[in-house]
C-alpha cells in the first residue's frame, strides 16, 4: 500500500492521462474506460521496481502482478451507486486460486461525465493514430436500438484502495456461498462473439471476509500542489546513455527517491514535469561514472508490457 498511495492524485484529467499513456507508447492508451488502465499505467512500474515480480499469464488472462500471490489491479467507479466490479475469466480466476492465491488491487473513485466532448476528443486521437472504429453489431433482428457507448468521462477522483485476497479453494467457496464473488455473464463483443463468463466482487459482502487493508484517499492533494505529488519522468543511466525508466510518474518526493535509487546503486535522473508538460527542475544521482561500459547495457529492472523503455 505504501508503493501505492504516493502515485495516486487528487484529480485525474482524462486528457492528460491519455496523453501521457500514447506519449509512453503504452498499449492500451486508446481504450473507452481510460481510469483504469491508466492505474495500471502508474502502479505496476512501480510495484515491480519497487518489490519485483511482473505480470504473469493463467490460462488465457494476463493477470497484473504476481509476487508471492497472483494480483490484479481494478478501477472502479463509484458514480451511480455501483456496488460490484467486474472481475476476470472464471477459468483463469480459480487456476490462480489453486497456484497461489488471488488478490485484487481497487482503486475506486467518482466518474465526472460530460455531454461526450471527451468520448469525441478521444476518438479524434484514435483517428489521428491511425486506429480505425470497428463496427458494432446489433442483436440478430434489431435495426433500431443504437448499440451501447462507454460513459464520456473527463475526469476521475480517486477516493479509495482496498486489497482483497482470496488464498485457497476454502475461501474462495466461501467467498461464492456468501456471495462476495458472483456470476457475470458478459454481453457479445462489438464483433457479435460470445465473450467466457467472469466473476464480479460484491464490496459490502467481501469487505466483511476477504479485504486485507484499505485507505481513503480523499486527503491526498492534487497534483503539483503544496501536498501533492509532482509529476516527473524518470531516466537509468545505462551503457548507451540516459534510457528512461518511466515517462510519467507521480513522485511526492522527486528528490529523495531519486537519493533511494542511488543507495540501492542505481544511478538515475528524475526531471520535473510542469502543467504544461515543459521541463522543471532536475535531481540527479551524484558521483556519476565518467566509463558507462562498467553499466549494463539496459535496465535489469525493465518493465515488461508497459511501455517501451527508450533511449532519451
Amino acid at each position: 500500500m505504501n508503493v501505492l498511495v504516493p502515485l495516486v492524485r487528487g484529480e485525474w484529467d482524462g486528457r492528460t492521462c491519455v496523453n501521457q499513456m500514447r506519449e509512453a507508447e503504452f498499449t492500451h492508451w486508446a481504450q473507452d474506460k481510460w481510469a483504469g488502465w491508466y492505474f495500471e499505467f502508474i502502479a505496476l512500474p512501480e510495484l515491480i521496481n519497487r518489490l519485483g515480480g511482473g505480470p504473469r499469464k493463467v490460462v488465457n488472462t494476463t493477470f497484473d502482478y504476481v509476487l508471492r500471490s497472483t494480483w490484479d489491479l481494478k478501477a472502479h467507479s463509484e458514480s451511480g451507486g455501483a456496488a460490484e466490479a467486474i472481475l476476470n475469466d472464471q477459468e483463469a480466476v480459480r487456476r490462480a486460486i489453486d497456484e497461489g492465491g488471488l488478490g485484487f488491487i481497487v482503486l475506486s473513485g467518482r466518474r465526472v461525465d460530460d455531454g461526450g466532448e471527451f468520448r469525441a476528443w478521444q476518438r479524434r486521437q484514435r483517428l489521428a493514430a491511425g486506429k480505425k472504429p470497428k463496427p458494432r453489431r446489433r442483436a440478430a433482428g434489431d435495426e433500431t436500438t443504437e448499440p451501447r457507448q462507454a460513459p464520456s468521462s473527463p475526469t476521475f477522483v480517486p477516493t479509495r484502495i482496498e486489497i482483497f485476497h482470496i488464498g485457497d479453494e476454502n475461501a474462495f467457496n466461501h467467498a461464492l456461498q456468501t456471495r462476495a464473488l458472483k456470476q457475470y455473464k458478459q454481453g457479445r463483443q462489438s464483433s457479435g462473439e460470445k465473450r467466457k463468463p467472469k466473476y464480479k466482487l460484491n464490496f459490502s459482502t467481501a469487505r466483511e471476509s476477504l479485504l486485507l487493508t484499505s485507505v481513503t484517499l480523499d486527503h491526498v492533494a492534487p497534483i503539483g500542489t503544496k501536498n501533492g505529488p509532482t509529476l516527473c519522468r524518470l531516466e537509468y543511466l545505462t551503457t548507451n546513455g540516459w534510457a528512461v525508466g518511466h515517462a510519467g510518474i507521480a513522485l511526492l518526493h522527486p528528490a529523495r527517491y531519486v537519493e533511494r535509487l542511488t543507495a540501492r546503486g542505481k544511478f538515475a535522473r528524475c526531471t520535473e514535469l510542469n502543467p504544461d508538460l515543459s521541463e522543471g527542475r532536475v535531481h540527479v544521482s551524484p558521483n556519476l561514472p565518467a566509463d558507462f561500459s562498467i553499466l549494463v547495457p539496459d535496465p535489469p529492472y525493465r518493465i515488461p508490457r508497459v511501455g517501451k523503455t527508450r533511449p532519451a
